[in-house]
């Protein structure tokens, strides 16, 4: 008997190690239920960082877009003060004569050193009224190496008699 002893008592120890294991793995189970993850208010590191990222992002491309307007606000400041003069000049120009010889000038404006002027007169556009016909062109600009610049045509007709 103490052979058949022998056998079983490796099966029993098995068979109580496989319960143990088991109520073990009932009681990890029952826990992990009662401590389900519970989400806290708040954000993760990670989330942070996103956000940090994208509004970094945003206000580096903001402050290009401003550097930009002020650009234009400069460009249009000064499109805006050359159409005024040049509209004083071209009325300057016709006030002067009813009908003046083709010429041209090249000159500054004392109030604007900045601005520099041209009027062309010139006979008209055609052979046929030439003579009865000049046309003004005034142009203002503020930089040589750039082509910006307002330009004003006008025709003027000879007074009849």
């Amino acid at each position: 008997m103490a052979i058949a002893a022998s056998t079983a008592s490796p099966d029993r120890a098995g068979r109580a190690w496989q319960r143990l294991a088991a109520r073990r793995q009932t009681r990890r189970n029952a826990a992990s239920r009662c401590r389900a993850p519970r989400r806290r208010g708040g954000f993760t590191l990670l989330e942070v960082l996103v956000a940090v990222a994208i509004i970094a992002i945003a206000l580096v491309a903001l402050l290009g877009l401003h550097g930009r307007n002020i650009q234009v606000v400069s460009y249009d400041r000064q499109l805006n003060r050359a159409t005024l003069l040049a509209q004083r000049l071209m009325t300057r120009t016709l006030v002067a004569e009813v009908f003046p010889e083709p010429t041209e000038q090249r000159g500054t404006f004392d109030d604007d050193p900045g601005f520099r002027w041209e009027v062309a007169i010139m006979r008209g556009p055609t052979r046929e009224i030439e003579d009865v016909v000049r046309e003004i062109r005034v142009r203002v600009y503020w930089d040589d190496d750039e082509p910006d610049a307002v330009r004003l045509v006008t025709l003027v007709r000879k007074p009849t008699q």
